[in-house]
């Protein structure tokens, strides 16, 4: 376990806009590329000269130093004990100063305090819930992973980096998630005419493991989403209702998680 203690705010950076950083950071790239083996993450962009969303101070992306990866396809479960545990563990060889938990509404920065033992649990900080950045919000099923200045520049693979494992991390039992700073998250029950993540990750298991090839991923549960609903739960022995509460998703993520 190596943890970087090191906090870089690039809200705060200057000049801004900066021709030295005027690209994807060599070392988010490298970071980018072992989530994306390792889980799978989608990428949703690095560099990109723009104010934060919902204030007026440079966003790290403008800066080539963050990355922003969707973990809808692991689920979050697998994302908060697999994903944030490595990325923390590893920070320092990683050179992670910082990382945004939108569904969670937090924000985990280096050296909040001055104890490596308050690593998972006091250098977060809750925040307030904002639709506007994406805090606190059900769609926001990404992780923000920003980079230190000093590790900007740093091209190495990642499996060649001191201290950090490179076989795949395996599956994770299947039990719920345990309380967290910032709270817990815990699949929302959804039903006919619901719009949210939930319904997306749904849509998204119908289509992969169940065969509904007809459905539409676009997180409204609409009635073929709910004819999904009804198919799934007959065929793992569910209460077949339509409404895909806690039994179904257990079934759900137990399913998602081993394939």
């Amino acid at each position: 376990m190596a943890i970087n203690r090191t906090f870089y705010n690039w809200q705060t950076h200057l000049p801004a806009p900066d021709a030295n950083y005027n690209y994807c950071s060599p070392n988010i790239n490298q970071i980018a590329d072992e989530l994306g083996k390792r889980w799978g993450m989608t990428n949703l962009g690095c560099y990109g000269w723009r104010a934060v969303r919902a204030g007026t101070a440079p966003s790290s992306h403008g800066f080539g130093a963050a990355t922003d990866r969707r973990y809808d396809e692991i689920g979050r479960y697998r994302a908060v004990t697999e994903v944030i545990p490595w990325l923390i563990d590893n920070s320092l060889e990683l050179h992670v100063s910082a990382f945004h938990d939108y569904i969670g509404c937090r924000i985990w920065r280096a050296g909040r305090t001055s104890s490596l033992a308050d690593a998972h649990t006091k250098w977060w900080l809750t925040q307030a819930v904002n639709p506007l950045n994406g805090m606190g919000q059900s769609w926001a099923i990404y992780f923000h992973i920003e980079t230190t200045q000093a590790g900007w520049m740093d091209g190495t693979p990642i499996p060649n980096r001191t201290m950090v494992v490179p076989e795949p991390i395996p599956d994770p039992d299947p039990p719920p998630i345990t309380p967290l700073p910032g709270g817990t998250f815990v699949h929302q029950t959804i039903k006919l005419g619901d719009t949210n993540a939930d319904v997306y990750a749904f849509q998204m298991f119908a289509k992969k493991y169940a065969g509904n090839t007809d459905i539409l991923i676009d997180g409204k549960f609409g009635p073929i989403t709910h004819d999904a609903a009804l198919r799934v739960q007959a065929w793992y022995n569910l209460g077949v209702d339509g409404v895909i509460g806690p039994k179904s998703w257990a079934q759900i993520d137990l399913v998602a998680n081993s394939s």
